[in-house]
């Protein structure tokens, strides 16, 4: 897999609803799944959307999209907390990329995304 499996809340209903239907072509890469799996699988990412679930990111991201961004690091609030990283930070080998949450976040997986979890790699 090129990235983590991102925790639904990150992303509104209709977001993944475009993922979804675009696994042909996900990003350059054909990610498609038989129709029942992927039914199931948007199913629970609808359901677990921003705003759906219990947690602050949860809340803030479905607060801050008015639109349905087609990844995570395209929402304003990921924007807002990022925006003045500079590029290098994303170019280190342990981070290499925006979109590697868990190189920074350590509970990234869980949807928490606490403060008291961040590590950002030095190299």
């Amino acid at each position: 897999a090129c990235h983590m499996a991102y925790h639904p809340s990150l992303l509104p209903a209709a977001s993944w609803q475009a993922l979804m239907a675009g696994l042909s072509d996900h990003f350059g890469e054909d990610a498609s799944l038989d129709p029942e799996a992927a039914d199931r699988i948007e199913t629970w990412l609808t359901g677990n959307a921003a705003g759906a679930a219990d947690t602050l990111p949860s809340h803030v991201f479905a607060a801050t999209a008015s639109t349905a961004p087609f990844t995570v690091t395209a929402t304003p609030f990921w924007r807002s907390r990022h925006g003045d990283i500079p590029d290098a930070v994303f170019s280190r080998t342990r981070v290499r990329r925006r979109s590697n949450c868990v190189a920074c976040h350590a509970d990234a997986e869980s949807g928490l995304f606490s403060p008291f979890s961040i590590h950002v790699p030095k190299e």
